[in-house]
């Protein structure tokens, strides 16, 4: 497997992990046209040092490692050791990165129950035209 298919993987592993999909990931990142992200995810271009500089300036920084996009190594999420002696623990950058993380997760679940709500609404809309169309054709049904 090629380099560029390994990581145009992670890509998608992460796009999956965040639960965004491809557009709404590229548009974070800063792009006008999420077809720059899909021809990543499909092989079709190499990431760019461009790319990996908007992902390590975008909000996704503080939660995902960049060096496990570009090689594999480590874990997909950031992870805080809490050291072993006293001295070296620095409990209120793992609190600030939690914190992070959570107000990254709530900010997505609202996002989240928005999208939920605009479907409903528009499954609604769907519903009330297909009636409308649906029952004055039922009346010009020759009866039996």
């Amino acid at each position: 497997m090629s380099e560029n298919t390994e990581i145009s993987e992670r890509v998608l592993k992460v796009i999956d992990f965040l639960g965004v999909n491809r557009s709404e990931f590229g548009k974070k990142l800063g792009y006008n046209r999420s077809q720059s992200v899909y021809d990543i995810i499909n092989g079709k271009s190499k990431p760019s040092m461009d790319f990996f500089e908007k992902i390590l300036n975008s909000e996704y920084s503080e939660i995902i490692s960049l060096e496990w996009i570009i090689t594999g190594r480590g874990n997909m999420t950031k992870t805080y050791e809490i050291p072993n002696t006293e001295e070296d623990v620095n409990l209120k950058d793992l609190v600030k990165a939690q914190k992070k993380i959570i107000e990254y997760q709530e900010k997505e679940i609202s996002n989240q129950k928005k999208e939920i709500e605009r479907l409903k609404k528009h499954s609604s809309d769907q519903d009330l035209l297909y009636r409308s169309v649906a029952e004055p054709i039922e009346q010009l049904k020759p009866k039996k």
